[in-house]
C-alpha cells in the first residue's frame, strides 16, 4: 500500500506544502515559516502519492507567486 501525501496550505504565510496523510500527529509545523498549523483547521488541496503531491504544491506555489507579482506591479 503506497504512502498518501497531502497537498496544503499553511495558514501564517500561505506558503503550500506537502504533508503525509496518514499520521496520527495532529499538528505541522511550516518549513518556510515555522508557524505551527493543525490538520483539521487546514484545506487540504490534493492528495495522492508522493510525486503527484510534489508536482500539484509546485504548480499552487507557483500560481501564489505569480499573483503576488502581479499585485506588486499595480502598486
Amino acid at each position: 500500500m503506497p504512502q498518501l501525501f497531502q497537498a496544503v496550505k499553511c495558514a501564517h504565510c500561505g506558503v503550500f506544502q506537502g504533508q503525509q496523510a496518514n499520521t496520527k500527529v495532529k499538528k505541522w509545523t511550516c518549513v518556510h515559516c515555522r508557524g505551527q498549523t493543525t490538520l483539521a483547521a487546514t484545506q487540504v488541496y490534493g492528495i495522492g502519492s508522493g510525486l503527484e503531491t510534489r508536482k500539484r504544491v509546485q504548480e499552487l506555489n507557483a500560481i501564489r507567486g505569480e499573483k503576488q507579482v502581479s499585485r506588486q506591479g499595480r502598486k
